[in-house]
């Protein structure tokens, strides 16, 4: 009988732990949604590189310095923000001018949306 009251005891505290720890994770999460997301206008580029590339071709050097270990950046003059999110987006627009729709975070953005500013030729 006493084993039987010390397990649902048991239980009952891990129902309120679970449920606190929900309501924690739900509440972060409509808080980001109410922050304002901020739009971008930079080139994507690699931490390593960040606004200024080693060659001529941004791209090719974008997608060689990320593959050896640098992460994607968003290059706005002399600033650098790290862009989290879809990386297969990112590869897709390396070397190219882009507006980034984000939620800044200190020097990330939470990528939301990007498309690319260049024309198609």
């Amino acid at each position: 009988m006493q084993r039987s009251r010390d397990s649902q005891g048991i239980l009952a505290a891990l129902l309120v732990s679970g449920m606190l720890l929900g309501g924690s994770v739900l509440s972060k999460l409509e808080a980001q949604s109410e922050e304002t997301r901020h739009v971008f206008e930079g080139i994507v580029s690699d931490a390593a590189c960040g606004v200024q590339h080693k060659t001529a071709d941004a791209k090719q050097c974008t997608l060689a310095c990320v593959k050896n270990g640098g992460g994607y950046v968003l290059a706005i003059n002399d600033v650098v923000y790290e862009l989290q999110g879809n990386e297969s987006e990112f590869e897709k627009l390396a070397g190219e001018k882009v507006e980034v729709s984000a939620f800044l975070n200190g020097k990330t953005l939470n990528v939301a949306r990007i498309t690319s500013l260049e024309q198609a030729s």
